[in-house]
């Protein structure tokens, strides 16, 4: 059988841009560059009214911008039609603006960890006669699933480690009621290199799996019940368009790739990124 012709992370970005719908804002975290060329895939495919609310610049956007490592928050602010400050986007305009459309507002996480329910932690992993692993911390999640309805998570890799049946720490709430009033936010769903679920009745539900990928590595690899039809449908691959859009003008770069390396992979893939970033953007400053 021949190879695809697309890669898992294309195959990731497509399935998650498909999330988004025309007229979305979107929240963009810190170095998340799957979700980043995600957004700016579904802007480039059905989505030109797609607006980006960025925590790294404090800024609303509603046109592209490439991918890249080289001034990308400065080329960021200068493309936004709004900047703030961290204060005004915590303390006025997410609790102004959010629940006026919370439908229309959505964003992506990666957790560290993940239980049955949804629930998310990226504070702190308890180990059984060790220490603890302390992780970036919350941030701004608290925040924003207090407000807004459709959170969706990813996983570029779908290993046993990041499932439990309930997260040592809540930073982000499921769809148990452990949230306490926060009832309305839940995960929605999860896109992984194997597949895209849903968390329903305290299992992860399947709702397609990638082309190769089977039920029995989703269960080898899920230490939670998951459940699945007799027959799982199979995920739509990435179109030509899709393909032409994010290799050409989303993310040339192929930034969203560093989510899938190792620590030790990354810095070697960063040193090269960085090189032909300077090179691209020097020939555009010769041009």
């Amino acid at each position: 059988m021949s190879a695809p012709g697309w890669t898992i992370d294309e195959l990731m970005c497509a399935v998650m841009a498909r999330q988004i719908d025309d007229g979305d804002v979107v929240l963009e975290g810190i170095g998340t560059f799957l979700p980043a060329a995600a957004y700016e895939l579904a802007r480039a495919t059905h989505a030109p009214r797609l607006t980006i609310f960025s925590a790294i610049t404090g800024s609303f956007r509603d046109v592209a911008l490439p991918l890249r490592l080289h001034g990308n928050e400065s080329a960021a602010a200068a493309a936004a039609t709004r900047t703030i400050s961290y204060t005004e986007m915590v303390l006025w305009h997410l609790p102004a603006y959010l629940p006026r459309r919370p439908e229309r507002w959505k964003e992506y996480l990666r957790p560290a960890q993940v239980d049955r329910f949804g629930h998310t932690n990226n504070v702190r992993i308890h180990r059984v006669g060790r220490g603890p692993v302390r992780l970036p911390g919350a941030v701004g999640i608290p925040d924003t699933m207090a407000l807004h309805e459709q959170v969706h998570l990813y996983l570029p890799r779908h290993e046993p480690r990041v499932f439990t049946e309930r997260v040592d720490v809540l930073s982000g709430v499921g769809g148990d009621g452990l949230g306490g009033e926060i009832t309305r936010t839940r995960a929605e769903r999860l896109v992984t290199d194997l597949g895209l679920f849903e968390f329903a009745g305290g299992a992860l539900q399947v709702v397609s799996l990638h082309p190769g990928a089977t039920l029995e590595q989703v269960r080898a690899r899920t230490p939670i019940a998951v459940e699945a039809p007799d027959v799982p449908r199979e995920t739509e691959p990435p179109t030509d368009g899709e393909l032409d859009a994010l290799r050409g003008t989303v993310d040339p770069l192929g930034l969203r790739t560093l989510e899938f390396l190792t620590s030790r992979e990354r810095n070697v893939a960063i040193r090269a990124l960085v090189e032909a970033d300077a090179g691209a953007v020097s020939s555009l400053g010769a041009a």
